[in-house]
């Protein structure tokens, strides 16, 4: 089990990464984003009959949007008359931040994975769309789960802004992924995702 907590509040209610697995672990650490913003990458290589894989669990920015950047939004979604000129502005500025914090992260952990000599899963909340930078610098040649055997839109956004597919399960060229699932039920604005990945001989 690797854990990495980005926040603590009150002592004892902690936010963070955790990477929990049934095989022995050789080596683990984090990645260092060097930025006062709560997100991190850990990564852990497992051996699994007589490989090394190493997995990335990643958190990238998120918009950090408040209520009334949603209330705009639902506005907007909901064709409300609104001429609020600020709003727009807020949510520009607040998009275009978190755009270029989630390149800077993503292109360390794209340049990290690149030094592993392993095969490699990366799972994780990127906070972007499949269309992003962010998600085209981590993903390089790795494959898409989703793609390969989810189906339907596969939104995992639980939150008001519907139909967005922001995390993901990655993996290495010579894994096969099958029985891709988004859970039905959550506590939180995202689903949950899980996968089985058969690696090949």
């Amino acid at each position: 089990m690797l854990i990495e907590y980005t926040t603590t509040m009150r002592k004892f209610d902690h936010w963070g990464v955790a990477t929990f697995t049934k095989y022995p672990i050789v080596r683990k650490g984090a990645i260092d984003f060097n930025t006062k913003w709560n997100n991190t990458c850990i990564y852990t290589d497992m051996l699994i009959d007589k490989d090394t894989v190493r997995i990335y669990n990643i958190h990238l920015a998120s918009l950090h949007f408040g209520k009334k950047d949603y209330k705009f939004i639902s506005d907007v979604i909901e064709q409300n008359e609104t001429e609020d000129i600020e709003g727009s502005k807020n949510i520009l500025r607040l998009l275009k931040r978190a755009f270029l914090i989630r390149a800077k992260q993503a292109s360390i952990v794209a340049e990290h994975i690149k030094t592993c000599k392993y095969k490699v899963i990366v799972c994780g909340d990127f906070n972007d769309t499949p269309s992003s930078f962010a998600y085209k610098k981590v993903k390089g040649n790795l494959y898409d789960s989703f793609k390969e055997s989810g189906n339907g839109i596969g939104s995992t956004y639980a939150g008001k802004i519907p139909a967005m597919r922001i995390d993901y399960i990655l993996h290495d060229p010579s894994m096969t992924a099958y029985n891709y699932k988004r859970q039905e039920e959550t506590i939180t604005d995202h689903y949950g995702i899980s996968t089985y990945l058969k690696m090949n001989k």
